[in-house]
């Protein structure tokens, strides 16, 4: 079984915690408790560090991009001598004098955070380019199921809480997207802005995969997990970003984000 990817059996105990996202059930009935199988991952890593210089060494060499972005002048790919494979973006050398000049952002690759034992991975990655961890600039977890643990389906959750059955704790910003043929169906709900420093998503993932874009790896992980893809995989996502890596722009006064 994959490391990276925690496989969860147990009865439902408490439907409410302190994550900012709780919620009031008004009209759910909890004596249908089922046992649940979901699948943990990380989905999005990028770290904010600090490099003096960097370093290829005998693992990893570097290809420069043509442009860099908003925050930095630099911005490179990462890439493994030995399966020539791309294992990460990385950033550096601010344009702004409020940014420490040897700050950098590295962000991994999704494939490597669904490899067995990515957090080795990303640790000699770090090592051995000598970049010096300071804090996560972003991380999203997520959190694959085919239904809650009471048993409810995940578009109708998202029903139940367009029609005001369940009301989310304190004010709040949400989107939607969903589609309409003989009847109205339901494939996402975002709680909160996407910059804000935490928002939390549940969309139907198989849709995802198959429309957008399919990666075989999250499929293997859900296979290691024990979901099964004859039935829709729905996912609900948590993606948290660093309050403290935010510097005021000297001309306006207004924060920005140290980011890619």
């Amino acid at each position: 079984m994959y490391p990276s990817c925690i496989c969860y059996r147990y009865y439902l105990s408490k439907f409410v915690g302190d994550s900012g996202f709780d919620f009031v059930f008004l009209k759910c009935n909890f004596t249908d408790i089922i046992v649940m199988i979901r699948v943990l991952n990380v989905d999005w890593l990028a770290v904010y560090c600090g490099c003096s210089f960097l370093n290829e060494g005998d693992t990893y060499r570097f290809e420069e991009y043509e442009s860099g972005t908003p925050v930095f002048k630099k911005r490179l790919d990462v890439i493994n001598k030995v399966t020539n494979e791309s294992v990460a973006t990385l950033t550096y050398q601010p344009y702004s004098p409020l940014i420490p000049k040897d700050a950098c952002i590295i962000q991994f690759k999704n494939r490597i955070l669904y490899k067995p034992y990515w957090n080795e991975i990303i640790h000699n990655i770090m090592f051995d380019i000598h970049l010096v961890p300071r804090s996560i600039s972003r991380v999203d977890i997520c959190c694959d199921f085919h239904r809650f643990q009471n048993n409810l389906h995940p578009e109708n959750f998202i029903r139940k809480f367009v029609q005001g059955e369940y009301l989310k704790m304190k004010k709040c910003v949400f989107g939607l997207e969903g589609h309409q043929d003989l009847q109205t169906g339901f494939d996402y709900i975002r709680f909160g802005k996407r910059e804000h420093e935490i928002s939390c998503y549940l969309y139907n993932k198989t849709k995802e995969l198959k429309e957008v874009k399919d990666k075989p790896y999250i499929r293997q992980a859900w296979k290691e997990g024990g979901l099964d893809e004859k039935e829709t995989i729905w996912r609900m996502e948590f993606s948290l970003r660093t309050k403290q890596l935010r510097n005021v722009q000297r001309r306006t006064g207004e924060f920005f984000r140290l980011s890619l």
